[in-house]
């Protein structure tokens, strides 16, 4: 009896003093590109960019909104840039790619995990092209989590604006990632501030209201959205869509006097009304109908640029112009 009294208590002695060993997190060396000192490196205040693919079976939209936290970081700290969520990727200042490993640069770094050692390769970096255009490029070989996007395309976004590299592990611009918070701590938030410290004040990209006139040519309009909410094209007048059809509104028509239908060959798409006003977001080819009235959601500080066109295929035989306005409803 007392043989086992010991033993059950030489157990449970042996549980009590067993080491609580450091949880191992992963490790992700962001990038090799790193920079000693800052200095600024973008001239104009407005940064428009696009996430251009998935990998593996991850859902795009899920990715775009952890790209646009990455941003979103940047913009909580500092107003006088602005940064503008674009479908159209050739106007784009940054691209964001999840690009094969051969692709990105690799170099090697000793990171601790936990109690040990271990070498690691950056998953990421920053290439300019020959355009001027930036890519971010992530290693789509890699299982990326939502929170190690975001930490990498935020330090790629810094590194881009020319701050320097951080040794603090909780700073942003530090290129390794290991389960840290996605925050921006006082050394981030002094840093952009000091490289951008005058207001934006100029920019290419229009706001709403908008109004502009359509007629026989096609036009395209681009504005940055400040808030959420729904966006309404309102249009009105009198256009003469040619000598044999006649005046038509925004609405169109498809026949002519004595209900005789128009003839097919006039219209670029035959489904909607001949002569009515037509929409398609940029980054679509397939033209909307908007007649006199349509509507469309923004989340805000969000880019759109919008394609117009009447739907007539021979517009060099109009006359006359459509009022078109572009507003919050």
């Amino acid at each position: 009896m007392r043989k086992i009294f010991i033993a059950v208590f030489l157990s449970i002695l042996a549980l009590q003093c067993t080491p609580d060993y450091e949880e191992v997190k992963p490790i992700v060396y962001i990038s090799n590109n790193t920079r000693d000192k800052g200095g600024r490196t973008f001239s104009d205040c407005t940064i428009k960019y696009t996430l251009i693919n998935s990998f593996k079976d991850k859902d795009k939209t899920t990715l775009q909104g952890a790209v646009r936290d990455a941003f979103g970081l940047w913009q909580s700290v500092n107003r006088n840039l602005i940064y503008i969520e674009s479908p159209v990727s050739e106007t784009s200042e940054i691209l964001v790619r999840f690009a094969d490993p051969s692709e990105i640069e690799k170099t090697e770094i000793t990171a601790s995990t936990g109690l040990l050692s271990t070498t690691v390769k950056n998953l990421s970096s920053i290439k300019q092209s020959t355009s001027g255009q930036f890519s971010i490029l992530l290693d789509n070989s890699y299982d990326w989590t939502n929170d190690q996007i975001t930490k990498t395309v935020a330090y790629n976004i810094g590194f881009f604006l020319g701050l320097a590299t951080s040794t603090n592990k909780e700073s942003i611009m530090y290129p390794v990632y290991s389960n840290t918070p996605n925050k921006i701590i006082k050394e981030d938030s002094v840093q952009i501030n000091t490289l951008y410290l005058l207001p934006c004040r100029t920019t290419s990209v229009g706001s709403l209201p908008i109004k502009f006139k359509l007629g026989n040519q096609m036009v395209v309009k681009e504005f940055l959205t400040g808030k959420a909410g729904t966006i309404s094209i309102r249009s009105s007048g009198v256009m003469v869509v040619g000598p044999n059809i006649g005046e038509s509104t925004p609405d169109g028509k498809d026949v002519l006097y004595f209900l005789i239908p128009i003839d097919k060959v006039y219209y670029v798409v035959p489904n909607y009304p001949h002569g009515s006003i037509m929409y398609r977001f940029n980054d679509n080819t397939e033209w909307l109908s908007c007649k006199s009235n349509c509507e469309f959601t923004t989340r805000g500080n969000e880019f759109i640029s919008i394609s117009f066109l009447v739907n007539d295929s021979m517009p060099e035989e109009n006359t006359g112009t459509y009022d078109v306005e572009i507003n919050y409803k």
